[in-house]
C-alpha cells in the first residue's frame, strides 16, 4: 500500500473556455503533479472541498499509459464538486471496474464546467 498527496490544498479558477473554441471550462493538473503508478492496481482517492462555485463544475480522475494528453480517460464517473463544499468523499478506481479503464502509468486530475467556476481542494492518493 502506498499513500501520496495528489494534490496539496489548491484554489483555482477556469475563466477562458479549453480548448479554445469548445464549450467547456477544464483546468488539467500540471504534469509535474502526475502520480506514477507504476505497480499500484486499485486506487481510492480521498476528497476534500473548502468550497466549489460555478454551475456545476466537475472533478474527474483520468489515467494514461505515457504523459501524453490525448491517452488519458476517465477512470470513473466525475464528482459534482459543489455538493462537497465543506466536507470529504472517497472515490474508489480498481482494476476490475467496470465504469473506466484501471490505473495506467500516469494519474491526473481535471475540473470541468459549461462556465465559469473556481474551487478549493485537496486530493489524497491510496494504492494497493
Amino acid at each position: 500500500m502506498r499513500t501520496m498527496l495528489l494534490q496539496d490544498w489548491i484554489s483555482v479558477s477556469s475563466t477562458v473556455a479549453w480548448p479554445v473554441g469548445s464549450a467547456l471550462f477544464t483546468l488539467i493538473q500540471s504534469e509535474p503533479h502526475w502520480a506514477v503508478t507504476d505497480e499500484l492496481q486499485d486506487l481510492a482517492f480521498l476528497v476534500e472541498v473548502a468550497y466549489a462555485t460555478g454551475s456545476a463544475p466537475t472533478l474527474a480522475f483520468q489515467t494514461a499509459p505515457a504523459p501524453e494528453h490525448g491517452l488519458f480517460l476517465p477512470m470513473q464517473t466525475p464528482l459534482a464538486l459543489p455538493g462537497l463544499a465543506g466536507s470529504s468523499t472517497i472515490v474508489r478506481a480498481f482494476a476490475t471496474a467496470t465504469t473506466g479503464p484501471p490505473a495506467g502509468r500516469y494519474v491526473r486530475w481535471a475540473v470541468t464546467d459549461t462556465a465559469t467556476w473556481e474551487a478549493c481542494f485537496r486530493i489524497t492518493m491510496v494504492g494497493f
